[in-house]
């Protein structure tokens, strides 16, 4: 699974990851993603003792996020403010997501 390093302009550090068809995905890889392609959200800013791969935030399918240039950014979760890609860095994530 291919992984993109984020960092918002407050600093806040970001990890994508897709997730294909086939790929397993999820809390301990519990799942297999037998759909369409994805992409999942890690917050890369905690401790890696307590989370290894991130803190798991959202994930979307790979054709929502590529529907436009993301130039507009994105709101990983409301309930964080922290957890925001601005429109500098979404542009490349999506720029990133249309090269699979």
């Amino acid at each position: 699974m291919k992984k993109f390093k984020i960092t918002n302009a407050n600093g806040r550090k970001f990890s994508a990851r897709i997730v294909k068809n086939g790929n397993r995905y999820g809390r301990k890889n519990c799942h297999v993603n037998n759909d369409t392609p994805m992409v999942e959200f890690y917050d890369m800013s905690v401790k890696p003792e307590l989370f290894k791969n991130g803190r798991f935030i959202s994930s979307y399918l790979v054709s929502t996020l590529t529907e436009n240039d993301g130039s507009s950014g994105l709101n990983l979760n409301v309930s964080n403010p922290d957890w925001s890609i601005d429109g500098q860095e979404m542009t490349k994530v999506v720029k990133w997501l249309n090269l699979i």
